[in-house]
């Protein structure tokens, strides 16, 4: 089969795993781009095991980073595992993957996977809510009446 960036290309599109294989992409690919939407490919074919290798041989590739810790926290391809959930959403929050962080920041908010600390809860939800994230800002939002609802409460008591 010809190795062009044509056939690469048009077997990554199509999702023909095999075509890929048959060219060398996978695990032993130089090119992290390609091990990652391989891994997208096995993914989409429910081969989660196959998709963890290939996301993690995809070298700083920050959404194989951030898919490997959704699979992580939810048991695909591999046993539920909240420590690497948060290690590779992390990975990824501190390349300003706005989905990691609003992940991370969750995962600090309720102890998962992290020992729970509100402050760097807030850091990583307000850094996703920056970058336009719906469910970070609208926990942001939330975040704040809360804080003026106690705020007008101790007001109130004192008067």
């Amino acid at each position: 089969m010809n190795d062009s960036i044509e056939d690469r290309l048009r077997a990554l599109q199509t999702g023909d795993v095999d075509a890929l294989i048959a060219m060398g992409v996978g695990v032993n690919s130089n090119y992290p781009i390609e091990q990652y939407n391989l891994g997208v490919q096995y993914y989409n074919q429910k081969d989660y095991a196959e998709a963890i290798c290939c996301f993690q041989h995809a070298r700083g590739d920050v959404d194989a980073q951030y898919r490997l810790g959704v699979m992580y926290c939810i048991g695909l391809g591999a046993p539920m595992n909240l420590d690497e959930a948060t290690k590779w959403w992390r990975l990824a929050a501190e390349q300003g993957h706005a989905d990691a962080q609003y992940s991370l920041g969750i995962a600090y908010t309720y102890g998962k996977g992290v020992l729970q600390d509100k402050v760097e809860a807030e850091k990583w939800l307000r850094l996703a809510a920056e970058q336009g994230h719906l469910l970070a800002k609208k926990y942001m939002q939330l975040h704040l009446r809360i804080i003026r609802a106690v705020l007008r409460f101790f007001k109130r008591s004192n008067s």
